[in-house]
């Protein structure tokens, strides 16, 4: 379903994969600040941490199904993976761009992670 919104909607998750990223350090603060919110703030990190290893596997089988339906290759989902995530490590091996890459891939996987946590479905 994840790997879905971000084929369906990519400028939506890369949009709010970055307002996540740029809402998490003040939020961070003031969970940190409260006697209360210091466990609450160390699941919100981890979350974060796991969300972002998440996110290259969601774009990663995103980006290999699309380059499989493009080039019209009949591959299991397993290698659907592995050639997404090949081909975003040969991308993130760019010096300049390679960085803006990884960004990409970091906000879009993020944000489509979020939507599919908050999505409505039956």
């Amino acid at each position: 379903q994840t790997t879905e919104i971000v084929t369906k909607s990519f400028w939506k998750s890369l949009g709010v994969g970055f307002l996540v990223t740029i809402a998490f350090i003040p939020g961070l603060i003031i969970l940190l600040i409260t006697i209360i919110g210091i466990p609450v703030a160390g699941l919100a990190i981890t979350m974060l941490a796991l969300y972002s290893y998440l996110a290259k596997i969601v774009v990663g089988v995103a980006f290999g199904n699309w380059l499989s339906q493009k080039f019209n290759w009949k591959m299991s989902m397993f290698w659907t993976f592995a050639l997404g995530l090949f081909v975003i490590y040969l991308v993130k091996l760019i010096p300049v761009a390679g960085g803006l890459a990884g960004l990409v891939v970091f906000w879009t996987g993020l944000g489509a992670l979020v939507l599919n946590v908050f999505s409505k479905t039956d």
